[in-house]
């Protein structure tokens, strides 16, 4: 990793998924695992690199949405953060419910089954 590579940026290209949508995005280097490969080609449109981060490109679905900006960018995090950003935001938001807590982090961040891996956190959320 180089001095001016963020470490989050690093830590995402040791993500497997994670790293088959970088390689993706600029080269469109596809997987050896055709499956994969279907998959990437299926949600590519929702990723994009912004200062040399994987984010997903979300879009913003509130009932009379009254922002200028429906869409969210979110930074994607890879499996090994998963647990520590989840432990973190239950502490910090005082274990409020499992909707609150997915409310909370998808406006900042994503990765696959997130209200699946929020859901079967332990412990009163």
């Amino acid at each position: 990793m180089s001095s001016a590579t963020p470490k989050s940026a690093y830590t995402q290209n040791q993500d497997s998924h994670l790293a088959n949508i970088i390689k993706y995005l600029p080269h469109g280097e596809l997987p050896d695992d055709n499956k994969i490969a279907r998959q990437l080609l299926l949600t590519k449109d929702n990723f994009a690199i912004r200062d040399d981060k994987l984010i997903h490109i979300g879009v913003k679905r509130h009932k009379n949405n009254g922002t200028d900006q429906p869409i969210t960018e979110q930074l994607c995090i890879p499996k090994a953060l998963q647990p520590t950003i989840l432990a973190r935001y239950h502490v910090q938001l005082m274990y409020c419910g499992y909707e609150k807590m997915y409310l909370t982090l998808k406006e900042r961040v994503y990765w696959d089954k997130m209200y699946t891996d929020i859901h079967q956190l332990p412990g009163p959320v």
